[in-house]
């Protein structure tokens, strides 16, 4: 099972592939959907006509995808992933090293990492990992989907697969763990914390 790209997985991958411009970045960005879909070829739009209300509402939505996507690129600059080029007139975004090594655990696959065993009791996950900590939550969630588990409300996941030793210092290896709580139920219904 293929794992669920993250925007901002995305946007390490470009950059590995080379030095490129904001602009570049939010054009492949919005274009990403279309290069894993023979149905996202791009065809043109015939006899279709769009009311001024639609364009102005679709107008807003861009600027506000637009003012997410230079957030993240901020929030990854803040997490020392990705740097501006200095030497470059154009403001052109590279990889760090720190980048690199992130991309690297995002792309290696879950299965290794993380064998699913089933345990006899249930576990809930919980967390509210903070904004500035984007990258590692939409990790954390696509390795709990992987695990098999399931949202029951806002960032609590419930399943019947043991947490890997793995994911757990990987989760201390990320500094996320003050913001994740793990607890199993056993069968008498008595509650255990985790971590």
């Amino acid at each position: 099972m293929a794992r669920k790209r993250t925007i901002g997985s995305v946007v390490l991958r470009l950059l590995k592939e080379g030095v490129i411009t904001t602009t570049d970045l939010f054009v492949n960005i919005a274009l990403e959907p279309f290069r894993h879909s023979y149905k996202g070829s791009g065809a043109p739009l015939r006899g279709v006509i769009f009311s001024t209300r639609e364009i102005i509402e679709t107008i807003k939505e861009e600027r506000k995808e637009k003012q997410r996507f230079y957030n993240l690129l901020l929030s990854l600059k803040r997490d020392g992933l990705i740097s501006l080029d200095s030497s470059s007139k154009k403001g052109t975004w590279i990889l760090s090293k720190k980048g690199i090594n992130e991309l690297e655990e995002l792309e290696k696959e879950p299965k290794q990492r993380y064998p699913k065993d089933t345990s006899k009791e249930v576990i809930v996950i919980s967390y509210d990992i903070p904004e500035k900590y984007r990258l590692h939550r939409d990790w954390l969630r696509g390795i709990l989907k992987f695990l098999d588990f399931k949202l029951l409300h806002q960032s609590v996941w419930i399943g019947k697969t043991k947490i890997p030793e793995t994911l757990l210092s990987d989760i201390r290896d990320r500094e996320i763990t003050p913001f994740i709580q793990i607890f199993t139920i056993s069968k008498e219904g008595s509650l255990s914390k985790v971590i």
